[in-house]
């Protein structure tokens, strides 16, 4: 008697295909990354209202030392793809290891200048660059990640929303509690916040990448790609200057700029413009409730329209939600509604820029028949601590001008003013400017993306059919 066929699991039909156990893994593990995220929020205000930095020193140091150790990101991604495919796979132990070492550098970035007082400038500038060097060694991995994942379309955009969803939902845990933890600004207050994040962080990184698979990272190797990775520095630079991928660069850049801003002069604009920190809890609540729905929507317009055009369409939202702020700046209500609608634009381009990223790493793959996920990663953590260092320092370099001091109990109009422009036209401005670049700069659309894919496809299957 002939034994009838049993239904397939979606994994047995599509071995790319991924369950929903390691899509949650995925998303704990970009999670556990965001605790670096404290340097952006909280360093800035630390470092000039409890160690007792001037504003303008802090602007330059932010400035200075992200430009300088970013250099340090081509030649990360470089090595990194010269790493072995282990058993764990190729990234997974180094994002383990990279996590473990940037908590501890986390920890000496915010006290090293508080403990030793004495050159508490040079203390901070020495472990502000050495947190830039080591947290390349987590987060260029873990950019790379997705594609070593899967190559299916649909569970990249899947990967894709669960980076998004997961690093935001542990950005908003910090945005919530932080503000709340360090409100009363004393010493012991940010000792609980920067090691427990720092511990938190770990914990989760190493949970989720239990539960990753590197199924492309082997799949490579056994056909012979993971020789052809090994390309000169020369030829990676070459590679990230394809149109497409320093079109990308530069739009992030932007973007990164306006996170940067954001997150850097939040504290002050809460602060000193509305007049409480802990009104910032209560706006990253209200946060949570446009993030969720924008992601959740931001692959479904993605698919209908285009990745572009939904990033054109998410830039707009987020520009009219910004500038709702001039309304009335003291006003609860309009930021509830400001905060709301710019979230909501900014969720939109969360996801589809991650899964641009990895179409980036294809292309790249497709030009120069070489596999290079780290370089391309590499230049991704490049524009973020550039936009770190610059983002960080313009708002400060303004409020200085304008006569900001540390511990200053009654704000100037003048000080007011260049708060408000450097948390609501600034940002405006910089994605007004991602706007223009995308409609008439980036050409990467879905149908070549899709050609992309099955010439790869076809590669693989020759050099796996050769081996």
């Amino acid at each position: 008697m002939k034994r009838k066929p049993t239904n397939m699991s979606a994994n047995e039909k599509n071995p790319m295909h991924l369950g929903l156990l390691e899509l949650i893994s995925f998303g704990v593990v970009n999670m556990g990354g965001t605790f670096t995220a404290l340097t952006g929020s909280f360093l800035m205000l630390f470092y000039t209202d409890i160690v007792g930095l001037s504003a303008v020193s802090v602007a330059t140091l932010f400035l200075v030392a992200r430009i300088v150790d970013g250099i340090s990101d081509p030649v990360t991604g470089f090595l990194l793809d010269r790493a072995p495919v282990t058993k764990f796979g190729k990234f997974r132990p180094i994002i383990v290891i990279g996590t473990i070492a940037t908590a501890i550098n986390l920890v000496l970035v915010f006290f090293g200048p508080y403990w030793v007082p004495v050159g508490k400038l040079t203390i901070a500038y020495i472990t502000y660059l050495l947190i830039g060097v080591i947290s390349d060694i987590q987060s260029i991995p873990l950019n790379g990640l997705l594609p070593r994942i899967t190559d299916d379309e649909k569970s990249r955009n899947g990967l894709s929303t669960a980076k998004a969803l997961a690093a935001s939902a542990g950005a908003l845990v910090l945005s919530i509690s932080a503000p709340l933890i360090v409100a009363d600004m004393q010493i012991n207050s940010f000792y609980t916040l920067v090691f427990g994040t720092s511990i938190i962080g770990v914990v989760l990184t190493v949970v989720g990448i239990a539960g990753v698979k590197e199924r492309m990272s082997m799949k490579m190797a056994n056909a012979g790609t993971k020789k052809e990775e090994h390309y000169s520095f020369l030829e990676m630079l070459k590679m990230l200057l394809y149109k497409p991928v320093i079109i990308f660069i530069i739009m992030f850049l932007s973007m990164a700029m306006c996170n940067s801003i954001g997150s850097g002069v939040g504290a002050y604009y809460y602060t000193y413009v509305m007049g409480n920190l802990k009104i910032m809890s209560t706006m990253s609540v209200v946060m949570l409730f446009g993030q969720i729905p924008a992601y959740i929507l931001a692959v479904p317009i993605s698919n209908r329209f285009g990745k572009k055009n939904a990033f054109q369409f998410g830039s707009v939202v987020y520009i009219i939600g910004t500038l709702l702020r001039l309304i009335d700046t003291s006003s609860i209500s309009v930021a509830i509604a400001a905060s709301f609608i710019s979230i909501f634009g900014h969720g939109l381009l969360s996801p589809i820029v991650y899964s641009m990223l990895a179409d980036n790493m294809d292309y790249v793959e497709y030009r120069s028949g070489k596999r290079a996920d780290s370089a391309v990663a590499a230049s991704n953590s490049f524009v973020m601590k550039c936009a770190q260092g610059v983002g960080g320092s313009i708002p400060l370099y303004i409020m200085g001008a304008a006569g900001y001091v540390q511990g200053m109990t009654t704000m100037t109009t003048a000080v007011t003013n260049s708060i408000i422009f450097s948390f609501v036209i600034l940002p405006s401005l910089l994605t007004l400017f991602m706007i223009i670049l995308m409609g008439f700069g980036y050409k990467l659309n879905e149908g070549k993306i899709n050609k992309i894919n099955a010439e790869l496809a076809t590669r693989h299957e020759v050099q796996t059919s050769a081996e």
